[in-house]
Parts: structure tokens; C-alpha cells; sequence
């Protein structure tokens, strides 16, 4: 299936308001384009959704996605945390970006507490990676409570060098992917990492398109990561 095939397919789905197929395809289909565009789509039904039952299921869904780490981290430029303190340029995933801006997209949803679900999850997942992606869209709505949350169970930059050692093995080179900025990734790659990321603004375009664009391809990690280790 072509990119302009699965795009359709989106679009016929999204007007027929066909919410469990797109959370089907959004968790399960084996192509990580259809996976974004369906659950970009459910983002945008959710624009003028009015049913409780279905803002619910919403919620829930995007929840379950969230716990389950399913999406990347991919929107940056914004204020974030890391394993070593508090940072700019860090990022926070699809999911979790989606369900911090349901209550400004519909005033319906206002009533769903998101930033208490956020948060729950912050405290029930032990997966560092999305405890610091809900962080980061609490932060993103201007709640504080996560930094509350973050200076008792994340490591401060003031860690001392054994622990970032234990994280980040020294005389291991580096690669790091992220469909985002690459600013914040240097530090951690070091001299002899490589990136694979941006460092431009984005562009207007299908998704595969943009992929290509930016150098997200096999081709281009493979090659990346062999000319780290050559």
C-alpha cells in the first residue's frame, strides 16, 4: 500500500468516525506511518467529539498508549526533563502530547482531569522514558506538580559521575534517533556519536515524504551507525 493509499484510507476512516478501527491500526499495524496517521487522526475527531462515552474511550485509549510506550518522542523545542536535570530542547511523545491538549481543543474534555491522569501515569510507569514524556506535557499545560515528582525520583544533574557512568557506558560509542531535534542529543553521543535527527524547522508534506527528507531512512542509520564504528 502506497503512502497515498494509506492516507485515504485514514481519511475515509476519520469521516466515517471509525474510532476502533483507527485504535486498532494506531496500536497494532505494522507500519509506523499508518500507526502516526491514525493516531493523528483520532486527535482531530476529537475536536468536536460530544459523546461522554466516546471522550472516555478517548482518554483511555490514549492513556493505554502512553503506559505502553508505543510512540516515539518526537515533538521538540520544549522545556523538559532528563535523567541528569532539567532541560530546554527536550521532548515528549505523540500519545502524551495528544491527550495534554484534548481539554484546548474541546472544552468538553475539560472535565476528564487529564492532568491527574498524566500524572498517575508519571507515578505508576516505571519506564523512565514515559515518566519524562507525561512530565514534560504537565509541564507543557503548566503544571508544576511534576517537577515536585522529578526532584524525588529522578536523578538531578548534581548525580555524581559513577551513576551517569553506570547509565551511559564509558568507551561506548553512541548513536542517537529521534524524529526531532538534534540539539540536545550532543552531549550524550559525545565526539565519536552520531545523530540522526533535525536541525531545521519542519516541513509541509506526507509523512514518507518528510521521512526521506530528513535523512529517517535504513539506509541512512545503517550508515550512520557504520561510520561511528569505523
Amino acid at each position: 500500500m502506497t503512502s497515498e493509499d494509506t492516507e485515504k484510507k485514514i481519511d475515509e476512516l476519520q469521516t466515517s468516525r471509525d474510532y476502533t478501527t483507527l485504535m486498532e491500526l494506531a496500536h497494532f499495524d505494522e507500519i509506523e506511518i499508518t500507526r502516526n496517521m491514525a493516531l493523528f487522526a483520532i486527535g482531530e475527531l476529537s475536536h468536536d467529539e460530544n459523546d461522554e462515552g466516546t471522550m472516555d474511550r478517548t482518554v483511555d485509549f490514549l492513556s493505554q498508549t502512553i503506559h505502553q510506550d508505543i510512540f516515539p518522542t518526537i515533538f521538540g523545542e520544549f522545556e523538559s526533563f532528563s535523567p541528569f536535570g532539567y532541560f530546554e530542547g527536550g521532548t515528549f511523545s505523540m500519545a502524551a502530547a495528544q491527550l495534554a491538549f484534548l481539554p484546548q481543543w474541546n472544552k468538553k474534555f475539560q472535565t476528564k482531569k487529564i492532568n491527574d491522569v498524566l500524572f498517575s501515569i508519571a507515578k505508576e510507569n516505571k519506564s523512565q522514558s514515559v515518566q519524562l514524556s507525561c512530565a514534560t506535557a504537565l509541564l507543557f499545560i503548566d503544571d508544576k506538580r511534576c517537577l515536585t515528582f522529578f526532584e524525588k525520583n529522578l536523578n538531578s544533574r548534581e548525580q555524581d559521575q559513577d551513576y551517569r557512568d553506570s547509565v551511559l557506558t564509558p568507551g561506548v560509542k553512541r548513536v542517537a534517533i529521534e524524529a526531532g531535534v538534534a540539539e540536545s542529543w550532543y552531549k550524550y553521543v559525545g565526539l565519536e556519536g552520531g545523530i540522526v535527527a533535525m536541525s531545521t524547522y519542519g516541513e509541509s508534506a506526507p509523512a514518507g515524504e518528510l521521512f526521506k527528507y530528513f535523512g529517517f531512512t535504513v539506509d541512512n542509520v545503517v550508515s550512520t551507525v557504520e561510520r561511528v564504528l569505523s
